[in-house]
């Protein structure tokens, strides 16, 4: 196992540091494996559902835009 430390300030990466690790133990709960050692999946259809998924999320973002608060309609429009 490897004993990474983490180096970095940024608020932001520490955050999505943090976001990873709780997914990636709530996976090896339901699922009883890591994604190292699993390899009865089929990635690439999950990572295709996943990106699909997260299209019409951002699709449902921007056809919801006038009722958005001002901050979301900020990242919507970053995303536009």
């Amino acid at each position: 196992m490897n004993n990474y430390v983490v180096k970095t300030k940024d608020p932001v990466v520490i955050k999505l540091i943090q976001k990873l690790d709780e997914r990636s133990l709530k996976g090896q709960k339901e699922y009883g494996t890591t994604l190292a050692d699993n390899y009865t999946d089929d990635f690439f259809n999950h990572l295709l559902e996943e990106l699909l998924d997260g299209a019409n999320y951002v699709m449902k973002l921007k056809h919801d835009e006038a009722n958005m608060p001002k901050e979301t309609k900020t990242i919507v429009k970053c995303l536009q």
